[in-house]
């Protein structure tokens, strides 16, 4: 196993919470400890609901530990397109969710005072081929209410063609914001799911009994229903930590050839990019011995 490790774990240690071992009965449970079961996990019992929470491995020990980051409603040139395949008045169901969740992140973090390094920051998509989408999506933006600007200017290293500005985006710490908020909730580490059936999720050596169960795995580990084997799979990124560079203060995602995602964490730089399919290399061919 490499020993190369996330800048989030660097400045924060989770405190080491116990295994299920035993068969208990709760209102909801949620299985997964990233961002996502949290923070549903948080808002169950923040409304009164007994929630447990059971975590394969330790608390955001997964894609939560190694994301960019970024709290924005742009999620690549995506707009247009939802508008032209879904139609306006989905794309704008979509494009108000979104909005929504960055404000419920600024509101967690100020009621609750938690230390997380929010900073406001716009969010840009930029090309350095051509323009032509980015305007499509420019175009799409404002029609859904975003705070949206063409530009050529920006902090990065190199020209664009083009980049699309949203306004109103934000980044943090992950790590230091799922701390505070997993205080106070009743979580089991180390307790994989094995199988759940009529209500119960059975790990190795205890089980939850819940009326309500929340999948929230970064990739379902069930199959049926809903057959998510045929119509997803798994990929990879990778991220630099550069140091001694100058900081930037927007945040950047290509959207033509390797996407590379720019932001800046104190004096380091979050380089971001070469996805491919999990099993490939970024060439499309498979890995071998």
């Amino acid at each position: 196993m490499s020993d190369i490790k996330s800048i989030w774990t660097k400045n924060i240690d989770f405190p080491k919470r116990k295994t299920l071992e035993s068969d208990i009965i709760t209102d909801a449970l949620v299985i997964g400890g990233g961002l996502c079961g949290v923070l549903t996990a948080r808002f169950l019992s923040d409304c009164g609901i007994r929630t447990v929470l059971l975590e394969a491995n330790t608390i955001a020990s997964g894609q939560s530990s190694g994301t960019t980051a970024k709290i924005t409603a742009q999620h690549g040139p995506i707009y247009h397109k939802l508008i032209k395949y879904f139609g306006k008045k989905k794309a704008l169901l979509y494009a108000e969710a979104n909005r929504l969740a960055i404000e419920e992140y600024r509101k967690i973090i100020r009621n609750n005072n938690i230390e997380c390094d929010f900073t406001d920051a716009p969010a840009y998509l930029y090309s350095t081929r051509e323009g032509e989408e980015l305007r499509l999506e420019f175009t799409a933006a404002k029609a859904l209410g975003f705070d949206a600007s063409i530009t050529r200017e920006t902090e990065l290293p190199f020209d664009v063609r083009d980049a699309l500005c949203f306004n109103g985006q934000a980044m943090f710490h992950p790590l230091k914001f799922i701390s505070a908020v997993t205080d106070g909730l009743e979580i089991y580490e180390n307790s994989m799911v094995l199988k759940v059936e009529k209500g119960i999720a059975k790990t190795e050596r205890g089980s939850v009994k819940a009326k309500n169960i929340v999948f929230c795995s970064h990739y379902p580990f069930i199959n049926f229903p809903g057959f998510f084997f045929l119509k997803m799979h798994q990929e990879r990124s990778y991220v630099l930590m550069l140091e001694k560079v100058q900081e930037m203060r927007g945040m950047y995602l290509g959207i033509d050839g390797a996407k590379l995602s720019f932001r800046s964490y104190g004096q380091a730089m979050l380089l971001g990019g070469g996805g491919h399919r999990t099993g490939e290399n970024p060439e499309g061919r498979k890995y071998s011995k």
